[in-house]
């Protein structure tokens, strides 16, 4: 295990990651390592959303960006939630479409966040103003589908 993922699991607030989470987010980190795409597959309730925590803890300590890509609004909303829990030091944005006024209000943009969640919709959106692709996707070194299957 290299010492990132290590670093990473220490950070988790669970006691221990289970070994198949350990094990998958090595050979994530290994696949990215050799400019490769990983795909993870397992069956629900097994603990997949490590593997977008744990691309978010990279692009944090990277100084980069990850994208993770939810199918529904409610989704990124449960997300952002979770995360502070998880990972408290990672700053978090969600981009669905419906959020500018909130992020104004709240003082959040792009440039700060470490992790963006989106809708692929709003993804969309995204690629096809040039604009907007300069400023969200600048710097972005991890794409994450969570609940690829319903995208």
């Amino acid at each position: 295990m290299n010492n990132l993922l290590k670093e990473f699991e220490e950070a988790m607030p669970y006691p221990t990651l289970r070994d198949y989470q350990l094990e998958y987010c090595q050979m994530q980190h290994e696949a990215q390592e050799q400019n490769k795409n990983f795909l993870n597959i397992l069956p629900t309730g097994m603990g997949k959303t490590v593997a977008a925590y744990w691309a978010s803890y990279k692009a944090w300590k990277e100084k980069s960006r990850c994208i993770i890509l939810v199918p529904v609004r409610q989704l990124a909303t449960e997300l952002l939630r979770e995360f502070p829990k998880h990972l408290p030091m990672v700053n978090v944005l969600r981009d669905t479409g419906a959020d500018r006024e909130e992020r104004q209000e709240n003082g959040l943009d792009y440039k700060s966040a470490d992790v963006i969640l989106m809708t692929t919709e709003r993804l969309m959106a995204v690629f096809n103003s040039p604009a907007q692709r300069s400023e969200i996707l600048t710097n972005v070194k991890y794409c994450v589908f969570d609940e690829i299957h319903k995208i």
